[in-house]
């Protein structure tokens, strides 16, 4: 925001359940972007960084699951971003993972695992294209404003069929959606060619951070 010349609060940080503690931030744009291409610049570049360290830490972390009886009480982790399923299959299929080595034991996930984990399901809620998310200004940069209200009801119901977790973000969301995306000054001027191939990456990074039940 600041390259760009955009005045913005600092990130609020919204609160969520354990093991998370948090599902993201939002920042509240204090003077318009002067067009599209400098909104989806402010969008875009919080969720690729925290992408790029999330990616980082799982592909390192996966490799250093713990063997272990099964801890009394212990939860398992039934929500898994589709890029830990790659991964798994591709460090299995080179033998990397780490196994059990009889009945009883489970894999415990290791501090740098959860780390990257728990990334991947932020930066996923970040990239929603939603309200004043992340996601929803490059909603705003690539859409009309009509057109991100409607993908904000698709988001809402995204996380609402995920699961409960998620539902006190499904929430805020919709408390979220009551203030208008103000948009940029020139909201006639299209995006350019470049945002809009990074409007398709970000579009896969999004599948790749996209949290299922298994």
């Amino acid at each position: 925001a600041r390259q760009r010349g955009i005045a913005a609060s600092a990130p609020y940080f919204v609160p969520g359940p354990p093991p998370l503690g948090t599902l993201g931030a939002v920042i509240m744009q204090r003077s318009l972007p002067p067009n599209r291409d400098a909104l989806f610049d402010v969008g875009a570049a919080g969720p690729v960084a925290g992408f790029i360290v999330a990616l980082v830490l799982s592909a390192v972390g996966l490799t250093l699951l713990i063997p272990a009886p099964k801890p009394e009480g212990a939860a398992e982790l039934s929500l898994m971003p589709v890029s830990w399923l790659l991964l798994a299959r591709l460090y299995a299929a080179f033998r990397l993972l780490p196994t059990v080595s009889g009945a009883g034991e489970v894999l415990l996930l290791h501090p740098v695992a959860y780390a990257g984990w728990a990334g991947m399901v932020v930066t996923m809620i970040n990239l929603l294209p939603a309200a004043m998310l992340d996601g929803g200004h490059v909603a705003r940069a690539v859409a009309s404003d009509r057109q991100r209200t409607a993908l904000t009801v698709l988001s809402v119901a995204l996380l609402l069929l995920v699961g409960p977790e998620f539902y006190f973000m499904a929430l805020f969301i919709i408390l979220m959606s009551m203030f208008k995306h103000p948009g940029p000054l020139d909201d006639v001027s299209g995006l350019s060619r470049s945002r809009k191939l990074r409007a398709a990456a970000l579009l896969a990074v999004f599948a790749l951070c996209f949290t299922i039940r298994v």
